[in-house]
Order: structure tokens, then C-alpha cells, then sequence
């Protein structure tokens, strides 16, 4: 009897340390971003060349959400604006943002999922696919108490205008700025702006973006919110 009884503690803890480890390699819940850029703007015309929809950037800093908008309403692709979001409803998936217009303020609500952004357009349900982007970071810490540090670049180009949306961490993420940029080389891969009163010049590859500020050398890597 005392054999069988301490057969079946064995049994128990076997069976306690396999779940245990079933659990440890089961693949964690891969994480949710809000950030990242949602691509809704096709060619509606392959005879004209013209292109219609809208595509959104979303970022943020330590305390808001903040939406870069480019539109091609009428066949040319705008230039981007940055305006801040609201987000709300279950795991603050629910955007809402506004829009300048000259007859107004044009108010704008849709839903973040892990593939895309659902949002009404002119009236009609459009589904807007999250795509990697030229986004570039070394943006680290915030984990634990840890103060947050680096820089983040967004590079964008809109109807043959140049953009950089440029987010700079000291201590927590601060409000991103939206500055013209200057791209060119054969493979559009040399870049200079100006932001927060600094020019920086560089090179934009595939993994990185390698930029140069008053000799200083900074390299980001390649970052994609999905």
C-alpha cells in the first residue's frame, strides 16, 4: 500500500512539471502595437496614373497618440499632416482624429487590428493593410522603471516630396515632429533634414539608417510594427 501511494505522488509531480514545461514552451502571444503604418491608397486608374484612398502613420510619444494622414482624393497624392488621435474602447483599438479642411474640420473614427485599420473614406468602409515601413529606430529602455533613450525616424515620400516624422526619447518618448526632407541617389538612399534645430545627413539601407550629425555618427535599425 505505501508503494502505491507513493507511486501516485510521483505520478502528480510528473504530471505538475509537464505542464509546467508545456506551458514555458509554448510560444508567448505575440505583442500588439498600435504603431505602425496602414496603407489604404491605390492606383484607381493604371491609363491615367492616378491614385485614390488614404494611409495613416501611427505613432506615440509618452502620454498621446499621434496619426500622419496622406490623402490622394482627387489623383494626386497630398502632402502628409500630423494631428494627434484619441484612442479608446477595448484595448484602445478605437482611433478618432480630425482633419483641417477649408469647409472645416473633417472628423475621422475607425478600429486598429493586428492586420489592418477599418475606417470609413468618402462615405464607403475601407480596409487600410498594415504594412512594414522606411521607420528606423534605437529606441530602447522603458522596461522596469527604465528611462526611455534614442531617436526614431519615419521616412515617407509623398507624390515625389520627402518627409521625415522624427520621434526623440530623453527619459520618456517625446511629441514627434514632421520635417521636409531631402532624398536622393540612384536608389533614393542619401537623406538630410532638419529637426528640433539639427541637421543630420545619411544613408538609408535596407536593415539601417545611418546618420551624421555634427560628426557624430548614429545608426538605426530597421523597424517594423506588426
Amino acid at each position: 500500500m505505501k508503494r502505491v501511494f507513493t507511486s501516485a505522488i510521483c505520478l502528480s509531480l510528473f504530471a505538475i512539471l509537464a505542464t509546467a514545461a508545456a506551458a514555458q514552451n509554448k510560444a508567448a502571444p505575440k505583442p500588439f502595437y498600435t504603431s505602425g503604418y496602414y496603407n489604404g491608397i491605390e492606383m484607381s486608374s493604371k491609363e491615367s496614373g492616378d491614385y485614390f484612398g488614404i494611409s495613416i502613420y501611427l505613432t506615440q510619444s509618452a502620454n498621446d497618440t499621434f496619426a500622419l494622414v496622406t490623402e490622394a482624393p482627387i489623383g494626386s497624392i497630398n502632402d502628409p499632416v500630423l494631428v494627434k488621435a484619441k484612442m479608446s474602447g477595448k484595448d484602445m483599438r478605437t482611433i478618432e482624429f480630425s482633419l483641417p479642411g477649408d469647409n472645416g474640420e473633417r472628423k475621422f473614427k475607425g478600429t486598429v487590428t493586428a492586420t489592418g485599420l477599418t475606417m470609413d473614406y468618402f462615405d464607403k468602409k475601407r480596409v487600410l493593410k498594415r504594412q512594414c515601413a522606411r521607420t528606423f529606430s534605437n529606441v530602447a529602455g522603458g522596461v522596469n522603471g527604465e528611462d526611455t533613450g534614442g531617436t526614431e525616424v519615419y521616412v515617407t515620400d509623398s507624390g515625389g516630396s520627402w518627409f521625415a516624422l522624427v520621434s526623440i526619447a530623453e527619459g520618456e518618448m517625446g511629441e514627434p515632429v514632421l520635417v521636409p526632407a531631402e532624398v536622393s541617389g540612384k536608389n533614393y538612399d542619401k537623406i538630410a533634414f532638419t529637426a528640433h534645430g539639427n541637421k543630420l545627413t545619411g544613408t538609408i539601407g535596407r536593415s539601417s539608417m545611418t546618420l551624421t550629425q555634427d560628426g557624430t555618427r548614429l545608426v538605426l535599425k530597421s523597424k517594423c510594427y506588426q
